[in-house]
């Protein structure tokens, strides 16, 4: 019997994937890296004892493991040495994205012993409640900043596909492929995939944690950067928030601008392709501008933007530049935001105030 090790059997293959993937990136295209358990897989192989105290090994699943009972992850026993395994790799993965390929994201799950045990939520093995357990956690996630990474709370139980009448519980970043493909299919690239609109999952059932918005659970993982699903009454699992784990407040600390970036990125790149080894002229210049012109404009014309310059001819391009056999070209874009809270102010208003006054 063959015992998994955690470097030679986690670490080393992602790292070569990794590799594959920045050695290929003309050809491959990059959209969203998902976490899809991986994290988790990770932790059990690194750190999981049987209830029988052997050592887990590869030719026993972590799903028949986990589900069977065979292993258990008391979350006040685990949970730092599962921050340690989590942020290790969504580490590798954030800093791939950002400092290697620059045109994709990753999609991180969150940690499954704070939302399953065995096969149940974790609700039905642990006395803490929502509060209690976000409070004494949720730092240990915390300290690493990249707007290139989101990251989604709770496991969705959706229907397997496999077999009728049945379900699976999946983490966040297995959700959250899909309703990425379902949000640019149904709109854009640069719109938030979350809420009713475009964030409504299909054939899921049920999240591993309910928070409550009364109780200011919701906003106690969102000021932490989670990402979480809701079930509403009548409309059913619906993706809450769209933050990625940059920490400094700009434009980057939302999803769908940092998927934006990325996307024009991708086709700054190809429109480049085009114009390589072509003679730099005033011709050539103003094609190049005109091409990146006409896909900003699809953009404001969508609702991406509401304002973008470009700078493409002689200034930025003075004959030290030619002389290298270079074309610069500068872009100054003004992302639009998405909608993330609604205030209403309701007012009753007495017979002998006019409704002018109610509403100043």
């Amino acid at each position: 019997m063959k015992y998994i090790n955690y470097k030679t059997s986690i670490i080393d293959p992602i790292q070569y994937m990794l590799d594959s993937a920045y050695s290929d990136v003309d050809s491959l295209y990059l959209d969203a890296i998902l976490d899809a358990g991986l994290s988790s897989t990770a932790f059990m192989a690194h750190a999981a004892k049987r209830a029988d105290g052997q050592s887990f090994n590869e030719d026993e699943t972590v799903t028949t493991m986990v589900n069977w009972g065979k292993m258990e992850f008391p979350p006040e026993d685990n949970a730092q040495e599962y921050a340690q395994v989590w942020n290790q790799i969504t580490r590798m993965f954030g800093d791939f994205c950002q400092n290697v390929r620059g045109d994709c994201v990753y999609i991180a799950d969150g940690p499954r012993i704070l939302n399953l045990e065995r096969n149940y939520p974790i609700a039905n093995y642990t006395d803490m409640d929502n509060q209690e357990m976000f409070n004494k956690f949720l730092p240990l996630f915390n300290g690493y900043t990249n707007n290139y990474v989101a990251r989604y709370w709770n496991w969705v139980f959706i229907e397997d596909m496999q077999w009728q009448n049945s379900g699976i519980w999946v983490p966040g970043s297995v959700v959250m492929g899909s309703q990425l493909a379902i949000n640019d299919a149904n709109g854009e690239v640069w719109y938030a995939p979350a809420g009713q609109q475009r964030g409504l999952v299909p054939n899921a059932f049920d999240v591993s944690v309910k928070t409550k918005s009364y109780n200011q659970e919701n906003d106690l993982l969102y000021s932490n950067h989670w990402n979480f699903f809701n079930i509403y009454q009548n409309e059913g699992v619906v993706v809450e928030g769209q933050k990625t784990m940059q920490t400094r407040k700009t434009s980057l600390d939302r999803l769908n601008v940092r998927r934006m970036v990325c996307w024009i990125k991708q086709q700054a790149r190809m429109i480049a392709n085009r114009y390589k080894y072509e003679p730099h002229t005033k011709s050539t210049r103003d094609g190049f501008r005109n091409d990146m012109e006409d896909m900003l404009r699809r953009i404001q014309r969508t609702n991406g933007i509401s304002d973008y310059r470009i700078l493409c001819d002689e200034s930025n391009n003075p004959t030290r530049t030619i002389d290298m056999h270079e074309l610069h070209c500068k872009m100054a874009i003004r992302p639009i935001k998405a909608v993330e809270y609604i205030l209403i102010d309701l007012n009753l208003v007495n017979g002998n105030v006019t409704m002018d006054e109610a509403m100043r």
